[in-house]
C-alpha cells in the first residue's frame, strides 16, 4: 500500500520533446505549415474567443511574418526559448522533470494496425545534435527518457531506440519511455518494453481527456512482465486546450477536480506539458504554473517519472518486510 501521511499525492513532471526548433522543421512539411496557420488563423479565431490575450495574439502575428527571418537565422526562434522558458519556470519552483527525447529523426512511424503514420508525427530533430543539453540537464536533475517511436511494436525497435539513448550518454541507470503520440498494441507492448529493458513505460492515457486510465491511481507491475513499470498518464496539456479547445478557466476545473479525486486516493498524478507549449502558438504556460502552484500549496511531492517509479519499490519492500 502506497502511504505517507504528511503526502497528500504525487505529482509528477513529464515532458515530450517533439520540437526544437521552428529552424529544423522542413518547409515542405505538415509541422511547419501547421506552426504558420496557427500563428496566423487559428490564433485569430482563439483571441476571439479570448482563449488568449491581446498581447499574445499580437505576438502570434508577429511570429508569423518573422517566419522567414527565423528560417534563415536572423530573428529569434521562438520554439528554441519554449524549452529553456520551461526549464527556467521548473527552476524557480525548485523542481525538476522528466524529459522523453525522440532517439529517430525523420521517420514517423507505423500506426498500431501496422499502416504508416502521418507524416506529422515525423521527429525532425537529431538527437546527437543536442547531446551536451542532455548531459547538463541531468548533471542538474533532470531526467532524460527514450521518446518512442516504433519501440511499441517489436523488440528490435525497442532495443534499437533505448540502446540510441545509452550510446549516446553513456546512461547505465534505468531508462524508461513514453510513446510518440500514444501509440499501443495492447496485446503485447509492455512484454516487449520490458524484454528490451525499459524501467517503466510512461504512455498509458489519452490525447483527448484527463483522468485516471484503467482507475489506477498510483503505477503498477502489469502480468507477464520482469522489471516493467507502468506509469499512468492523467493530465495531458493538448488534450484540455487542444482536443478540447477549453478556455484556461475551464482546463483549470477539470484539473481541480482530478487534483481533488487524487488527494482522497492519495494518488500519483502525471502530468504531460510539451516543451513547445510555453510560447507562441500555444501560450499554456499559465495553466502549467497553476499546477505547479496547487501542488505545493496542497503539500504534494513533486517529482519526475523515474522518482515515482522507485517509490513504488521502496514501498513495496516495506510492505513485503511488515508482513514477514
Amino acid at each position: 500500500m502506497l502511504s505517507d501521511e504528511n503526502v497528500p499525492y504525487w505529482l509528477v513532471l513529464t515532458h515530450d520533446i517533439d520540437i526544437m526548433s521552428l529552424r529544423e522543421l522542413p518547409i515542405t512539411g505538415r509541422t511547419f505549415w501547421g506552426f504558420a496557420y496557427r500563428c496566423f488563423f487559428a490564433n485569430t479565431y482563439r483571441f476571439a474567443k479570448r482563449h488568449i490575450s491581446l498581447n499574445q495574439y499580437l505576438d502570434s502575428l508577429r511570429t508569423f511574418f518573422a517566419i522567414p527571418l527565423i528560417k534563415l537565422g536572423l530573428a529569434r526562434d521562438p520554439l528554441e526559448e519554449s524549452l529553456q522558458i520551461m526549464l527556467g519556470l521548473e527552476k524557480t519552483h525548485d523542481v525538476r522533470s522528466t524529459l522523453y527525447f525522440a532517439t529517430r529523426a525523420k521517420y514517423a512511424g507505423h500506426r498500431p494496425n501496422g499502416d504508416r503514420a502521418p507524416s506529422k508525427r515525423r521527429i525532425n530533430y537529431e538527437l546527437s545534435n543536442y547531446r551536451d543539453l542532455l548531459i547538463q540537464l541531468e548533471k542538474e536533475g533532470w531526467e532524460v527518457g527514450v521518446h518512442g517511436i516504433d519501440a511499441y511494436r517489436s523488440l528490435s525497435d525497442a532495443e534499437y531506440e533505448i540502446q540510441a539513448l545509452r550510446d549516446l550518454l553513456q546512461k547505465k541507470d534505468k531508462i524508461g519511455i513514453r510513446m510518440h503520440f500514444l501509440y499501443y498494441k495492447y496485446e503485447d507492448t509492455w512484454e516487449i518494453l520490458d524484454q528490451a529493458g525499459y524501467c517503466y513505460d510512461a504512455t498509458l492515457g489519452w490525447n483527448d481527456r484527463i483522468g485516471y486510465p484503467g482507475g489506477y491511481y498510483r503505477p503498477f507491475k502489469p502480468d507477464n512482465v520482469g522489471n516493467l513499470t507502468i506509469l499512468p498518464l492523467n493530465i495531458q496539456d493538448s488534450a484540455l486546450l487542444s482536443y478540447q479547445e477549453l478556455s484556461l478557466d475551464e482546463a483549470w476545473h477539470q484539473v481541480e477536480s482530478l487534483l481533488d479525486e487524487a488527494i482522497k486516493n492519495k494518488a500519483f498524478v502525471t502530468i504531460l506539458w510539451h516543451n513547445n507549449s510555453f510560447v507562441v502558438y500555444r501560450y499554456w504556460t499559465e495553466l502549467y504554473k497553476r499546477i505547479l502552484k496547487r501542488a505545493q500549496s496542497d503539500g504534494a511531492a513533486i517529482i519526475r517519472a523515474i522518482d515515482a517509479i522507485n517509490l513504488l519499490s521502496a514501498f513495496e519492500q516495506n510492505d513485503a518486510v511488515s508482513e514477514i
